[in-house]
């Protein structure tokens, strides 16, 4: 053995409890990208590309049902095709058929050769209760000219993909399920949405009634978006272009590298830049100016909520039953001495109080989900403190969803950019429940957000092994994993 072996100097091992528990992270984190790199094997086993289509028939179309479609192949690439012509995603395709069991960490098998449906090992089909879920996955676009692309299928992530494309018009129907559009490096585009309904808002409202209906583009030129309602255009915009819109080079960005996002505000459909400044991004989300102004409001405003609930509900309760002090700031030292204690209620609440908390406490949970929906955040999150409030008064063991009152709160805690009360609020709720994936999701997205990406890796990966098949969390992982690459490019470069 070496002196320096002997004296713990060969690098064997640590030398210090901080260099340990970076040697620590540093292997859980190669375990987790080796679980990523298979993940993205397995996700290729599920790409099914069509490329140079033929039209050299009188029709000059092309229709793509389920016979086109390998199994397991959900996920559609279409390439490499030059018109004229026509292609069609027909309806069939939303037929396909995609198994998964009732526990969404199970796979079950489809097809003998279904890459996409693996069984775990000891999976008995017996055990569980399958579901079937419809559609293409996802559909993605590259290198077409002077196509039409009809769409007419259920595409499950409701996202179409176009890159480096030409005098290519892409018309989706009612038939189909598309609220965003990612437009790279194109030109000569035109979108029409013909009845087409907005899918996170319901099938009453159409495309664009709903803000997450957007087209995001970069790098396109010349591109126009039509909306048909029965037949007639009711809105319609045909100046879209990187250019006129004011993309310019920026520090190392290029010009086409700009992100501009069209979407419907106000019954108008309207181009706005997206944001590059990281303080401007909340949740992985792209915000343009309109949205982070909203944004730093609503921050504004639930702090003004908070520290008015605060002053409102911090409650005494002394063995005199009738008596409850309700103080506005911190609640006063209580000497040993004295008669009154504070006590928890839950120890003397009948079975018929405990049922009314709980409904007060369901009741506040769904005004803050109603709130958050509309975007009301800062409302969301005051509904969810009165729900975890009054869940105080019972043992917090026995309110079945009080892990959603908190993880619900952090999700509106990241919207409005409080990622520290992201985290606190994500930390109570995996301890009421560590498998609650919601909660490690919301988790990740605040240390992304903090740029703490080495926990970020951390906690995505275990979600990731919860729901491998989560699309946001995949998402964000990949988020996540771009920023420790640049931190440890940064810190290698000193």
């Amino acid at each position: 053995r070496s002196a320096e072996g002997a004296l713990g100097l060969d690098g064997k091992y640590a030398s210090s409890e901080a260099e340990a528990k970076e040697r620590s992270k540093s292997k859980r984190l190669d375990e987790m990208k080796r679980k990523l790199e298979g993940y993205r094997e397995r996700e290729n086993n599920i790409i099914q590309t069509i490329e140079k289509l033929d039209f050299s028939s009188d029709s000059k179309q092309y229709i793509i049902t389920r016979k086109d479609i390998d199994a397991g192949r959900r996920l559609l690439n279409l390439t490499d095709v030059k018109g004229p012509g026509t292609i069609i995603l027909s309806q069939d395709l939303s037929l396909l058929e995609n198994i998964v069991p009732a526990n969404s960490t199970l796979t079950p098998k489809k097809y003998a050769d279904d890459a996409e449906n693996q069984n775990p090992p000891g999976y008995k089909d017996d055990d569980h209760k399958n579901s079937t879920v419809l559609g293409l996955i996802k559909v993605s676009l590259s290198n077409l000219k002077d196509c039409t692309v009809i769409v007419r299928c259920k595409i499950l992530t409701g996202l179409i993909e176009v890159s480096y494309c030409t005098n290519v018009t892409i018309r989706i129907e009612k038939e189909a399920t598309v609220s965003t559009i990612q437009a790279d490096l194109s030109q000569e585009l035109k979108l029409q949405f013909y009845d087409v309904p907005s899918v996170t808002a319901g099938t009453k409202s159409l495309w664009g009634e709903n803000s997450s209906d957007r087209i995001y583009h970069a790098g396109v030129r010349q591109m126009s978006i039509e909306i048909y309602q029965h037949g007639f255009l009711v809105m319609g915009k045909n100046d879209i272009d990187c250019l006129t819109d004011g993309a310019t080079a920026i520090g190392n960005a290029t010009a086409e590298e700009v992100q501009f996002v069209t979407s419907v505000v106000d019954e108008q459909l309207i181009t706005e830049r997206i944001l590059q400044n990281n303080s401007a991004q909340t949740n992985n989300s792209r915000m343009t100016a309109r949205e982070f102004r909203q944004h730093e409001e609503n921050k504004e405003k639930v702090q003004k909520q908070m520290e008015e609930h605060v002053k409102q509900s911090v409650k005494i309760i002394t063995k005199d039953k009738n008596k409850e002090d309700f103080v506005s700031s911190s609640p006063p030292v209580i000497p040993s001495n004295d008669d009154d204690v504070v006590e928890e209620v839950y120890t003397d609440v009948t079975k018929y109080e405990k049922q009314a908390i709980q409904e007060e406490c369901e009741l506040q949970k769904k005004k803050g989900n109603e709130a958050f929906s509309s975007g009301e955040y800062a409302q969301a999150v005051l509904f969810y403190s009165l729900g975890l409030d009054k869940a105080a008064e019972l043992q917090t063991s026995t309110l079945d969803f009080a892990h959603i009152l908190y993880s619900n709160r952090a999700a509106c805690f990241l919207k409005l950019g409080h990622f520290d009360k992201a985290l606190e609020d994500t930390d109570q709720a995996l301890k009421l429940d560590s498998t609650f994936v919601k909660a490690l999701f919301r988790r990740g997205l605040a240390y992304h957000a903090m740029k703490n990406y080495s926990e970020a890796l951390l906690v995505l990966a275990k979600a990731h092994e919860f729901e491998p098949k989560n699309k946001q969390i995949k998402q964000a992982l990949q988020f996540a994993e771009v920023g420790h690459t640049r931190e440890m490019r940064k810190r290698m470069n000193g």
